[in-house]
Formats: structure tokens, sequence, C-alpha cells
């Protein structure tokens, strides 16, 4: 019987970069770029972090 190979973790590096830089565009718009960067940062690992505890459970 032929096993099937686990699935391919996904890359939600992506994800982080994307969150901060959307961030600190909506904190320049709202003069507050650097809580932007920091809010992105956490909304970005915090996807990160779902993708990989999904992953995880395959």
């Amino acid at each position: 019987m032929a096993q099937t190979p686990p699935p391919e973790p996904r890359a939600a590096g992506a994800f982080i970069a994307l969150a901060v830089i959307l961030g600190a565009i909506a904190g320049m718009v709202l003069h507050e770029p650097s809580a932007g960067i920091l809010i992105g940062a956490a909304v970005g690992g915090a996807i990160a972090l779902a993708l990989w505890l999904k992953d995880r459970r395959r």
C-alpha cells in the first residue's frame, strides 16, 4: 500500500510582511506610523500562528 506524503506546510511570512506594510501605511494616514507597524506585526503574527496551528493538526 502506498502512503500519501504529508501536505506541505504553508509559508506565512508573506502575511507578516503584508500586514506590517499595510499597518505602516495606515499608521502614516493616522499620523502614527510606529503604532501601525506594531499593530500590523501583531496581526500578521496572529495570522502566521493560526496557519501554523492549522498545519500542525493535519
